[in-house]
This record gives C-alpha cells, structure tokens and sequence, in this order.
C-alpha cells in the first residue's frame, strides 16, 4: 500500500469515526424523557351540548362541568376529561402528540403493512380519512371494480362510526377504561408536585402508562379497519393497477421524509 493510499483510508477512518459520534450524540439527544408533568383537575364550563364549543346557541351549563386532568411527557399530552354530575356521559379520553410526534405514529402504523398496494390504501385513509379520490382516478377502475371500492369504503365509515361510538358512550374496552379513571382519580387524590414528589410522579406514570394503553388500543382498532378496507380494494386490482397505485406511494412517501 502507498503512503497516499495510506492517508485517503486514515482520512475515511477519521471520517467514519466522527459521523458515529454525532450518530450516538444525536440518538441520546433524542431518548424519551421518562418524566411525566400533571396539571391538577380543570374545571372547565360545557354548554348543553357537551360535543360543541360554548356559544350564545350553546350556553355554558354548570351541571355540565367537565374536570380535566392533563398529563404530560416527551411524546405528547394526556387529557383524561371527567363529568361527574353527568351519571350517563363516562370519560373521554384523548392524547395530543408532540410537535413531530404525530408523524411517527403514521411511519410505526405503515411499516405494519407489507403489500405495497395496501400500504397505499392505508395512507389514504391516514392522510385523508379515506380512499383518495386522485387514487382512484389512477387506479382507473371498470364500473364494477368503483362498485367493489365504494362498497367497501361503505363499510369502512361504518366500522369507524361504530367504533367511535363505542368510545364516546364508554364501551370500548370499559375494563381498561376503568383502570385508567382509578388510576387518575388515585393520582388526583394525592397531595404534591408530581415532578417533585417521588409518590405522585408514580402515579402520574401509571396514570400515563394506562391512559396510553387505552389510547394504542382505540388507534389499533382504527387502523384494523383501515387494512380490512386495503385488502379489499387491492384484491380488486390487477398486478399493472396494484403497481401504479404503489409508486404514488412512493412519491408521496419520498415528500414526506
């Protein structure tokens, strides 16, 4: 080996090592936070409709007073929202992603599907709540096949109604859902800061841990239907339709990085 060639691989070497610094550097940077911030119980005032913004149309109802309790951590924040004067109207709970957390959850949720034809159905319906209409048109597809899709994304706003039904009147998954209120109203209960006090941050984490396994499983759910429904349009579609539908995945996805 020459004394050039010598230097040019000490030089990559160099190189490589730096870049592996910065890698481990950056990487650290970004590890989760463990550390759970909580606000005590809100009270906030809700009209007569509860599901709609106070308004002159809508006016604040002091039986209608909702009690929420916030937790938050690296990834987002938890909002556990309690009516106690409503016997009939149980917890609504609902998770807040970190500016570019969102985006995360998509990439983790797509890189489940493997089929590059129902990868770009799922995407729709992530983006767009729905098969987009641009796809469609690049599906180009015979009257029967636009049967088959509009039938079966039919089903799908069924299935995501009902879902989202359950979830407002309590029924999805109520055992878990009790967990997490018992837990939220343990934390509530103790005397502290959260981020202080080593008993009540253990109870914010717990109430976090439970608060986000219920919200994975309402995001799972939604995302099953959302297969069901890619399945069901790719079995439709020929190798040259599946194939042109996959590379404007593609392309958004090149967008998107």
């Amino acid at each position: 080996m020459t004394r050039s060639e010598q230097i040019k691989l000490s030089v990559a070497g160099t190189i490589l090592v730096a870049v592996g610094i910065l890698l481990y550097l950056d990487l650290r940077g970004h590890k989760h936070d463990p550390t759970v911030n909580a606000f005590q119980p809100l009270a906030v005032a809700e009209g007569d409709n509860i599901y709609r913004p106070v308004s002159k149309n809508n006016p604040a109802n002091p039986m209608h007073t909702m009690y929420e309790v916030i937790l938050a951590d690296s990834q987002g924040q938890l909002h556990i929202e309690q009516f106690p004067n409503m016997k009939d109207t149980p917890p609504q709970i609902v998770f807040r992603p970190a500016p570019r957390q969102g985006g995360q959850y998509r990439v983790r949720e797509l890189a489940q599907v493997s089929d590059a034809c129902q990868k770009a159905i799922v995407f729709s319906c992530l983006r767009w709540g729905r098969v987009s209409p641009w796809f469609i048109r690049t599906m180009q597809p015979t009257p029967a096949q636009r049967k088959v899709i509009r039938a079966a994304e039919k089903r799908y706003f069924q299935a995501q109604a009902a879902l989202q039904s359950n979830e407002t009147n309590g029924a999805f998954r109520p055992q878990l859902l009790k967990k997490v209120i018992a837990a939220t109203d343990k934390f509530s209960a103790l005397k502290g800061d959260p981020i202080t006090d080593h008993h009540k941050q253990r109870e914010a984490r717990r109430t976090m841990w439970l608060g986000m396994r219920f919200i994975r499983a309402k995001r799972a759910a939604r995302f099953k239907n959302m297969e069901r429904l890619a399945s069901k349009v790719c079995d439709t579609l020929n190798s040259t339709e599946k194939a042109a539908l996959a590379k404007i995945y593609d392309r958004l996805a090149k967008r998107m990085r």
